[in-house]
Formats: structure tokens, C-alpha cells, sequence
């Protein structure tokens, strides 16, 4: 007879709570907008062109440089630990390589026009940094080129140690102000959502006697 009150008292499918019949619908939804937010690039949604909304004012206003860089003529500073950036270099061999398809294949691209959805790790916006910076070849147009990228960058006082003299630039794009540059899917891209735990993005880059010996970006910036 127990055995057979015990079974009774098991509840009917019909007789679940709402939140066990439901379960699989919300967590279905759930899954969903985890692909959505994950998969779909940027915000809004499609159709979407980076720099679509800048002016022919600001379009004109190209950051000059003399010479394109490329690993053959500019190598990576951290090649020196060639497998960790191998994959990163090979898929970014140069300046070009970096740039949204339109200033590509241009005799004078427009350098502030990188293709931020094309690197797929930090490591190859690293790579790319060092191609445009290096190119650009001066603290002042790097700054201006952060500046463009709404990042917060100032020109640090030159220092002497020894006889060699440096220069660096340090930027900081604030995940209170902006979301992310980098990347441009995930959750990541959502900088604002983090900005209690995370300050932003932040670039950099050092000469050396007027040569760039090193650039850099992280967006791992706890607080």
C-alpha cells in the first residue's frame, strides 16, 4: 500500500509547476541569445560598414606617411618568440594587409582605416598596431590616429637614459564612455556591460631614436 501512495503522490505532467513546463522554452531562448550575441557581428545589425558615418570632411583628413611598413622591411618587435605570433604575422604580412578592403589596394591607403572585424586574437591586433604605427612613424600621427578611434592618447615627455632618447604615446578608450573596438563579436564587444570591472582598452607605442621599438593593446584592464 505504500509503495502505491508514494506513486500517487508523484505529480502528473499537467500537474508541474509552470517553471518546470516552461524549462526548456526559456532555456532554448536562452541558448539563442547567447548565439545571437556571440555570432552577430557589431550593433545594430546588418547591413553595417565600418566608417559608413564619417563626413568627406573627415574622410579627407588622411594621416601622411612616407613608406609602408611590412615584415620584410619593418619586421614584428616579438619575433623573436616566433610561434607565439607566427600565425598572427603570416595572416597580417603588412600595413595593407590590415586595412578595411576600400584603402587596401590604394597607392596612399587611408591608415586610420583599420579592419577590426579581420583579427581574430589580440595577437593580431598587435601585429597590425605595429604595421600602421610603424608606417605612420611619428608619436603625433599615432596619437592623431588614436584620437580617431575616440581613444584618449597623449605624447609622453621625451626621456634620455644614456644616450639614447625615447618617446612614448599611451591611449586609453574607456568602457564608460565607449563600447569596444576589439573584438567585434562576443560579449566583449558590449564594453559598457563591463565597465564596473574593466577601464577599457588601452594602446601604446615607444621609439627609440625615432625608430618604433614597440606597440601594444590590451583589453584586460581590471580595475
Amino acid at each position: 500500500m505504500t509503495g502505491n501512495a508514494n506513486k500517487d503522490k508523484t505529480p502528473k505532467r499537467d500537474e508541474r509547476p509552470g517553471w518546470k513546463k516552461k524549462r526548456w522554452q526559456v532555456l532554448t531562448v536562452f541558448v539563442l541569445f547567447l548565439f545571437w550575441v556571440y555570432f552577430i557581428p557589431r550593433f545594430p545589425f546588418e547591413p553595417y560598414q565600418l566608417y559608413a558615418d564619417l563626413t568627406p570632411q573627415e574622410r579627407a583628413a588622411i594621416l601622411p606617411f612616407e613608406k609602408l611598413s611590412t615584415q620584410k622591411s619593418y619586421p614584428f618587435y616579438r619575433m623573436k618568440r616566433p610561434g607565439k605570433f607566427q600565425a598572427a604575422v603570416s595572416q597580417f604580412p603588412d600595413a595593407r594587409s590590415c586595412l578595411v578592403a576600400s584603402e587596401a589596394e590604394k597607392a596612399k591607403p587611408d591608415l586610420r582605416l583599420m579592419d577590426w572585424d579581420k583579427p581574430k586574437s589580440t595577437k593580431g591586433v598587435e601585429v597590425c598596431l605595429w604595421h600602421i604605427f610603424s608606417s605612420l612613424n611619428t608619436p603625433e600621427r599615432v596619437q592623431q590616429w588614436m584620437i580617431f578611434h575616440d581613444i584618449n592618447a597623449r605624447v609622453g615627455k621625451p626621456r634620455k637614459v644614456g644616450l639614447v632618447t625615447s618617446v612614448s604615446v599611451w591611449g586609453l578608450r574607456s568602457y564608460q564612455e565607449h563600447n569596444a573596438i576589439w573584438p567585434t563579436t562576443g560579449f566583449l564587444r558590449f564594453g559598457h556591460l563591463l565597465r564596473f570591472i574593466n577601464r577599457g582598452e588601452t594602446y601604446g607605442a615607444t621609439w627609440r631614436e625615432g625608430n618604433l621599438t614597440s606597440s601594444g593593446f590590451n583589453n584586460s584592464n581590471t580595475k
